[in-house]
């Protein structure tokens, strides 16, 4: 299937909604970025080095994993995803009502690199208790191309998250995947919001476009739908946006993007780190000032279809008042 984009560049058909939504100069420059992308992929020599890397690199990375006869451990940590729980303390920024709230947070799926990855996270989540569903971006492996394949893997997940999962893009996922990801049943975020209410008390799930290679993020325009007093929670694929967040009075930073380095050392040590900020941000929970923040490791991989030292994971979080109910 031609991508979505070659089909609509202008946004005057299935993707109308969308450059509504997402505005002019964000969606031209998410459009013609893809449009970049799909023409240094096929370039044998760039700056990048894209098509070396995908094409020698990687299976000199896969050759050694195999040499060192650690490939089939690899294997096994992307396909036992396992369950993190992470207890939030948010004191009276989190309003009474939602004390004892739930999010189950998924990122990182690349669900394609590996179809049986529907089947392993579906087993993850299917004993967990939560009251809603949020995942934090890059549903696809590769960064161009169809998208056909993901859109059906993402169906076959879909029936496993209960109620409603609320979702923004990453760095790998085209705006050709909203109209087909919303009709699956995911309610994506473009700088958008989404307010849950407990009586008069109010939680706020702010959910920013991508910042990594987009950069069509705009946070305050998705915080601007936040009523007064509500605890205001951001969804973003990086962890770049925790200075901003924290300034906006957000409570709690959902993202992923780093993949907890994916092939780590042993105790799970990262060797190498894609964003330029300390690693204390790059995996699992963290504080910066007032506001929490968690990037998860996510469930899937990116590159080669294995992780070593960093299991894929989903994230329990537990937003709390105090401290006590830690002890019951």
């Amino acid at each position: 299937m031609t991508p979505v984009f070659e089909e609509d560049p202008e946004g005057t058909g299935i993707l109308a909604g969308v450059r509504a939504r997402l505005g002019d100069d964000y969606f031209r420059r998410r459009i013609a970025t893809e449009e970049f992308r799909d023409a240094e992929f096929r370039r044998i020599l760039t700056t990048k080095g894209t098509y070396l890397k995908i094409h020698y690199i990687r299976p000199v990375e896969r050759a050694i994993l195999w040499c060192l006869g650690l490939w089939g451990r690899g294997r096994g940590e992307l396909l036992g995803t396992v369950v993190r729980e992470n207890t939030v303390l948010l004191g009276d920024s989190l309003p009474r009502a939602f004390d004892g709230f739930r999010i189950l947070h998924l990122t990182d799926l690349h669900i394609d690199i590996d179809p049986r990855l529907v089947q392993s996270i579906s087993r993850a989540v299917s004993k967990i208790d939560y009251d809603i569903c949020v995942m934090t971006g890059d549903y696809r492996s590769m960064t161009i191309g169809p998208i056909d394949g993901t859109l059906a893997l993402m169906r076959a997940l879909r029936p496993a998250l209960r109620g409603e999962v609320l979702a923004v893009l990453g760095n790998h996922d085209p705006l050709g995947l909203v109209p087909g990801l919303e009709e699956a049943g995911f309610s994506i975020l473009l700088n958008e919001a989404r307010v849950l209410r407990r009586g008069a008390d109010a939680l706020c799930f702010a959910g920013v476009d991508d910042p990594v290679v987009f950069g069509t993020d705009d946070l305050e325009k998705a915080l601007s739908a936040a009523p007064p007093g509500a605890a205001k929670i951001v969804l973003s694929h990086s962890p770049r946006l925790c200075a901003e967040a924290g300034r906006a009075g957000a409570s709690l930073l959902l993202c992923g993007h780093t993949h907890g380095g994916q092939i780590c050392l042993p105790g799970g040590r990262m060797l190498f780190g894609n964003e330029g900020m300390p690693r204390c941000f790059l995996k699992g929970a963290w504080r910066r000032g007032s506001l929490h923040g968690y990037t998860s490791a996510g469930c899937g991989a990116s590159g080669l279809p294995c992780r070593l030292n960093c299991p894929a994971e989903v994230v329990l979080h537990t937003l709390r008042r105090e401290a006590w109910h830690l002890s019951r």
